[in-house]
């Protein structure tokens, strides 16, 4: 074979190289699990005027409920600054994980006579967690966000 007829082999096969790396890449692309933050984001986008009264009602009326977690037990403490029957108050916890969305956990608070629930993490794997707490009392809808890093 003279030299000028190796060049369409060689173009032939880098083409080829191509092709097949780009299609390599793509059935890689589409076999990944794409973990979006929020799975209804665009519904949530159209509530966030309501998020945001949330959030100045719970400031201005002083009421985030103080939330620690304690490590040697494992366990999240909250406690709520309530004016009314700890049992009137209705709501959940959300505890988020941002990098994988199948840890998600929604708790439903059940607050003793003194405002007072423990909520056992042991469950849960070490890591960075979002808490979203969000409430009802007195008619009034609350809401209050806090990291957490559980070692």
């Amino acid at each position: 074979m003279s030299k000028n007829g190796r060049w369409p082999l060689g173009i032939g096969i880098v083409v080829v190289l191509f092709v097949l790396s780009l299609i390599v890449f793509l059935v890689f692309a589409l076999n990944q699990r794409v973990n979006l933050v929020e799975d209804d984001y665009y519904e949530k986008d159209l509530r966030y005027q309501q998020q945001i009264e949330r959030i100045q009602r719970t400031r201005k009326e002083a009421a985030q409920p103080e939330v620690r977690y304690i490590k040697t037990s494992r366990q999240l403490y909250l406690r709520f600054r309530l004016k009314n029957d700890p049992q009137s108050l209705e709501g959940t916890l959300h505890i988020f994980r941002p990098s994988d969305s199948r840890m998600d956990r929604k708790i439903p608070l059940k607050l003793n006579a003194q405002a007072i629930q423990f909520i056992n993490l042991s469950d849960l794997p070490p890591g960075y967690w979002k808490l979203k707490l969000d409430w009802v009392n007195g008619g009034a809808e609350y809401y209050h966000e806090q990291d957490l890093i559980i070692e």
